[in-house]
């Protein structure tokens, strides 16, 4: 429906335009506006309606994307830290020493296991899944 009306008022114009009379010219030009005046008012609200519609729309999808943002941001956060924990205790070299126990007859000495083969590995799985009971 709008297109035929666009088409029609396009052909309209180019006869205006095309009128060699200028006086005639004129009195078409006065009855285009006229006739479509009411029209073009209409769409050129219609649009504006639109374009408000369109903004309120563009704010709340913008306001809904902050707010997911800051929930990944959060869950980044933790889990960046989660990594931290774990690196830290892994790249602690005294959790790497394995206590010393006693001396056997032999002269060999027995070691308690380190921190690190303690957890065997525990603190990993641990942030890598963020399971407390990994």
């Amino acid at each position: 429906m709008m297109d035929e009306r666009i088409r029609e008022m396009r052909l309209k114009l180019d006869k205006i335009a095309w009128e060699p009379e200028q006086s005639e010219k004129n009195k078409r030009a006065f009855a285009f506006i006229v006739v479509y005046s009411d029209y073009l008012i209409q769409q050129a609200e219609k649009a504006n309606e639109l374009e408000e519609h369109l903004k309120v729309i563009e704010d709340s999808w913008g306001y809904q994307f902050r707010v997911k943002a800051a929930e990944y941001v959060d869950v980044l956060e933790k889990e960046n830290q989660r990594y931290k924990e774990a690196l830290e205790f892994y790249a602690d070299r005294e959790n790497h020493v394995a206590p010393f126990l006693f001396m056997q007859d032999n002269g060999i000495p027995v070691h308690n296991e380190s921190k690190v083969d303690e957890d065997k590995g525990h603190k990993a799985r641990q942030a890598l899944g963020g399971d407390e009971n990994a």
